[in-house]
């Protein structure tokens, strides 16, 4: 707009108008060069595309067209849990150490895999993070072993080398930190695998 001013004093138009359609002019010039985008026009001023002014530039998955991340949090189904904080919880809940506690956890879901189908071990696989999930391939056998919570119990004591009533406390509290960790649904159907004797031996871990 100055520059129109300079370029086309007032004396030489004879009047206001002149002056102002001048710089009516040269300002839609400008307009034309900042919307010239699609053409490889470099942009003036501090225009931005409209896909940037209405997601922000910090949302580069969006505007690149890539796939949205979904929240771990966002459905039914999903790691609510890290596999370190599954050993922690057991550890403060049965009184042993990290590394006992890392073990019991393991060979609990290790035995109880032996106890469920193929399938029902491959839908929990996907609700564990990956080192517990380790532990239930592990386990996971073609064919389903019948035994109940008393020797699942000395399994893992065997397994450990805990006492069977550290194992016993351990089996159950891993059961109930399990039920926190995955979705309800299931949770629900490993309980229907695992049978009465399972569900009452949690129920009494509270």
């Amino acid at each position: 707009m100055v520059k129109a001013l300079r370029a086309n004093p007032p004396d030489e138009y004879g009047n206001r108008d002149g002056v102002a359609r001048s710089v009516f002019d040269t300002v839609l010039a400008g307009e034309a060069l900042r919307t010239t985008v699609h053409g490889g026009v470099k942009l003036w001023g501090s225009w931005s595309p409209p896909s940037v002014r209405e997601h922000g530039p910090g949302r580069r998955g969006t505007l690149a067209g890539g796939p949205r991340r979904s929240s771990q949090h966002s459905s039914e189904g999903v790691r609510r849990i890290d596999e370190k904080q599954f050993v922690r919880t057991v550890a403060e809940r049965t009184g042993l150490s990290r590394q006992e506690a890392a073990d019991l956890t393991w060979a609990t879901l290790e035995t109880l895999a032996h106890r469920v189908s193929p399938g029902e071990a491959r839908n929990l696989i996907t609700e564990l993070p990956e080192g517990l999930a380790e532990a239930v391939r592990r386990g996971t056998t073609d064919l389903i072993e019948r035994f109940g919570h008393h020797d699942s119990v000395r399994r893992v004591a065997e397994r450990t080398m805990l006492k069977e009533e550290e194992a016993d406390r351990g089996v159950r509290t891993v059961l109930a930190v399990l039920r926190e960790a995955i979705s309800e649904k299931e949770f629900n159907d490993l309980m229907s695998q695992l049978g009465t004797d399972f569900s009452q031996a949690l129920e009494s871990a509270g």
